[in-house]
């Protein structure tokens, strides 16, 4: 049996009978962050008595406020930018359980917003893009450092949303990133060094 040329034409313009849209890749990625960010707490608040990096930012913040040094000479301890230290000292006055708990889940959460906006570039660059895969395996790959509360996520967030703003030339929201993640890792130096040569 033929088909004519418009009838064809509405059966390919016809929507699928199961749709999978960038929304709804969002709303799975965004719920699977979600559930990364509870579980990295409740763990942390189950076994509170573990030392970790946030034991060295919260005293040097304390330090900060107390206008002591911040460094002691040996090369290890506090290794950060004095501006962390600085910018860190909201979290310093909260109870020390707590503002653990709060830090690891702004962590986690700003990393997730920049997977989430670098996925949906790809996305606009190369097709549709499985946005709950992409956050799956990212969860994966930074299960340690989430746990541990490290800045490394966030530098790492302020990469990704420094790149996404740069792939579309918001040229001053590009630089902000890049200068907050110069403040909390100065790691991010080589990006940001890379940028200004391109």
């Amino acid at each position: 049996m033929s088909v004519s040329a418009p009838a064809a034409t509405r059966l390919l313009d016809r929507e699928p009978a199961i749709r999978w849209d960038v929304s709804q890749q969002d709303r799975w990625g965004r719920f699977l962050w979600v559930v990364f960010i509870l579980i990295v707490v409740l763990k942390q608040f189950a076994s509170p008595s573990r030392v970790d990096i946030l034991t060295t930012y919260h005293s040097a913040a304390c330090r900060w406020m107390l206008s002591e040094a911040l460094y002691d000479g040996s090369g290890g301890g506090f290794i950060y930018l004095p501006q962390f230290a600085a910018a860190y000292t909201p979290f310093a006055l909260l109870p020390f359980a707590w503002s653990c708990a709060l830090v690891r889940a702004l962590n986690i959460g700003i990393f997730a917003i920049g997977v989430l906006r670098f996925a949906q570039l790809a996305g606009r660059r190369s097709g549709n893009v499985p946005v709950w895969l992409v956050s799956f395996l990212s969860m994966a790959l930074i299960w340690t450092s989430a746990e541990a509360g490290q800045m490394t996520l966030a530098m790492g967030a302020m990469m990704l949303l420094a790149i996404v703003d740069l792939a579309d030339q918001r040229w001053w929201r590009a630089a902000v990133w890049l200068t907050i993640g110069l403040a909390l890792k100065p790691l991010i130096i080589v990006l940001v060094l890379l940028t200004a040569v391109l």
